[in-house]
């Protein structure tokens, strides 16, 4: 009896934390994501580097911030150069196109995978917070987003 609990609980972890199922969003949705993941990517493209910090949610995400190695006490201006390294780190030497196919997380609407071209078809993930969407290396999210400065590839 103890074992089937104990499989029971160790079961209903690891679907509770589980990994993102993502589906279509209306279509209004979609729109504001692509308009708000074509302005990282034309940033990108055009590799304004510094630039990229606009779109990460700095005071609410340090999950991705301490992903792109940048400490809790970073100053503003540290966090920046961080931000700039890991981007350019991930896209200086193929830059992306534009984005693709959008979708969300079935459980998390505030979550999104956009997806782009980048020698082949890759994608990043976002998140809607206070209103607008910002870049994130949620771990929900991880099979899909770059993990830790490496390339997005797969």
């Amino acid at each position: 009896m103890k074992s089937l609990i104990s499989i029971c609980l160790i079961l209903g972890l690891l679907l509770s934390s589980g990994i993102c199922d993502f589906v279509s969003p209306p279509n209004e949705v979609t729109e504001q994501i692509r308009k708000r993941a074509d302005s990282l990517l034309s940033v990108i493209q055009s590799g304004q580097w510094t630039n990229c910090v606009r779109f990460i949610a700095v005071q609410k995400d340090a999950e991705t911030l301490r992903g792109m190695g940048v400490s809790k006490d970073a100053s503003s201006e540290a966090i920046a150069e961080k931000v700039a390294a890991w981007f350019k780190g991930v896209y200086d030497i193929v830059r992306p196109g534009r984005a693709g196919t959008i979708r969300i997380c079935k459980d998390d609407k505030n979550l999104a995978l956009i997806q782009y071209d980048h020698e082949d078809v890759d994608s990043f993930v976002m998140r809607r917070v206070d209103g607008e969407w910002y870049y994130t290396l949620d771990e929900r999210a991880k099979p899909y987003a770059p993990a830790n400065g490496a390339s997005p590839r797969r």
